[in-house]
């Protein structure tokens, strides 16, 4: 028996989080000292833990943006490499971005929640058969973190220790929905299998 389920799907940019992150994590690098793009670019991925690599393209253009805005300001220059320093106008939007909360107003995109959600509305795929298979690599995944913290210096990489802490609780919370949502597909089977007994 398939069962066929309709599904709202709301959808961010995909650009939107990674944008604000990278403007305000130049803005607080350069907040510790004025820098050149490829400076900033290899501060960023070390300040991330090096989880989060990005282009020097995006860091010029976002450079750019912020210097257009006047957050930023380019220093004189007598080469090719160009300095930026945080206006005060920069400091003050960084404090304003460090003291809001989080809030995620709308779902981010995310490839198994929406793989999952089309597979339940397409009513002829095996819904259980996917969450299965994602568990078991969400599993081998959680492994895989944790190996990696207990090889963790705690004085040296502390950065490094707050990602896989993030990572981890993040793929401790995916096997629960997981679980959760096998449950209710399972559960809505076997009521549906009733109903047509």
């Amino acid at each position: 028996m398939t069962l066929a389920y309709s599904v709202c799907i709301l959808l961010q940019s995909p650009f939107e989080e990674d944008t604000l992150s990278v403007k305000f994590g130049l803005l607080a690098l350069l907040a510790d000292a004025p820098a050149h793009g490829y400076e900033l670019k290899t501060a960023f991925e070390r300040r991330t833990g090096g989880s989060w690599a990005i282009n020097i393209g995006q860091v010029y253009t976002t450079l750019q943006r912020l210097e257009r805005d006047g957050l930023v300001t380019e220093l004189p220059s007598d080469g090719e490499r160009h300095d930026y320093r945080i206006t005060s106008a920069g400091t003050e939007a960084l404090g304003a971005w460090f003291s809001s909360p989080v809030v995620i107003e709308a779902p981010p995109r995310d490839e198994l929640t929406i793989k999952v959600l089309l597979a339940v509305a397409a009513g002829d795929v095996d819904v259980t058969e996917i969450l299965q298979r994602q568990r078991r690599a969400s599993i081998e995944q959680l492994q895989a973190y944790t190996r990696r913290k207990a090889q963790a210096d705690p004085d040296r990489d502390v950065a490094f220790l707050i990602l896989i802490d993030a990572l981890i609780f993040r793929t401790e919370a995916e096997i629960r929905w997981l679980d959760a949502s096998e449950a209710r597909i399972r559960s809505l089977s076997a009521r549906a299998g009733k109903a047509t007994s």
